[in-house]
């Protein structure tokens, strides 16, 4: 068992229900010992100290507190939702827009007599299928 398993269970092993290759771990590394050393002194600090005892009605007053701010949280949230997609709308038909004009405008047009590598390279095409657009009638 590596040390990392061993601190993982170690919680488990003091409380008499970790598995039996802790103790064996423990017994071959100091350092998973010192770290039981010190989850015991914790745990002995901790039995020290006095309990504590809500007050009357604290239960009451805590959820009742919960439910206050689950229904304050999500009140206004509805209000702006038509204002959100209002926006969307009006950006995602910008930005159409948008493209749109760009590329209408970034592509000059092609004279008659311009050679087929500048109708093939605007195109994307090879010269043959350049060509053959040339040529033949649309």
């Amino acid at each position: 068992m590596e040390c990392q398993e061993a601190r993982e269970q170690l919680a488990a092993f003091l409380d008499g229900e970790g598995p039996e290759e802790v103790s064996s771990h423990l017994q071959g590394c100091p350092a998973c010992r010192r770290e039981r050393q010190a989850l015991e002194r914790t745990w002995q600090f901790l039995g020290v100290l006095p309990g504590v005892e809500p007050s009357p009605g604290f239960r009451a007053r805590f959820w009742e507190r919960v439910r206050e701010e689950e229904s304050s949280w999500w009140l206004p949230l509805p209000r702006f939702v038509p204002a959100l997609a209002g926006c969307l709308a009006v950006w995602v038909v910008g930005i159409g827009l948008g493209a749109f004009l760009y590329r209408s405008s970034s592509q000059p047009p092609v004279p008659e007599t311009a050679p087929l590598q500048v109708w093939a390279a605007q195109d994307s095409l090879s010269l043959g299928s350049a060509y053959l657009r040339r040529m033949l009638p649309e």
